[in-house]
């Protein structure tokens, strides 16, 4: 429950705005350009929900099918980190999860990056 109560947190942090007119972040305007230009979300990890009741050994032929790996177990039996292999592109194997029906979402795992 913490895991899934942190990952909501981190959600609601990055998508709030500053409301404060004329807001600085303090840093240099490189930096900023940089965040700006770099993915905000890791390239090679998906956050995958499975359906209620999905046993773990499904869990993994479906990871084994697709040649992925789980990295992190954040809710068991429902939330896994999931590493996809190395040739295969991002959006390729989120589309083959989420066609999966035993899958409940699939997300890209998003990064926190100080403004």
């Amino acid at each position: 429950m913490k895991g899934l109560i942190g990952i909501l947190l981190l959600v609601f942090l990055t998508s709030t705005q500053p409301a404060i007119a004329g807001y600085s972040s303090g840093y240099p305007d490189d930096i900023r350009l940089w965040a700006q230009a770099t993915p905000n979300y890791a390239p090679d990890e998906l956050l995958v929900s499975f359906q209620n009741g999905v046993p773990l050994s499904r869990i993994n032929a479906i990871n084994g099918s697709l040649n992925t790996q789980i990295i992190s177990t954040l809710l068991p039996g429902r939330l896994y980190l999931i590493k996809i292999p190395t040739g295969k592109t991002l959006e390729e194997i989120r589309q083959a999860y989420a066609s999966l029906p035993d899958v409940k979402s699939v997300d890209l795992n998003y990064l926190i990056r100080p403004e």
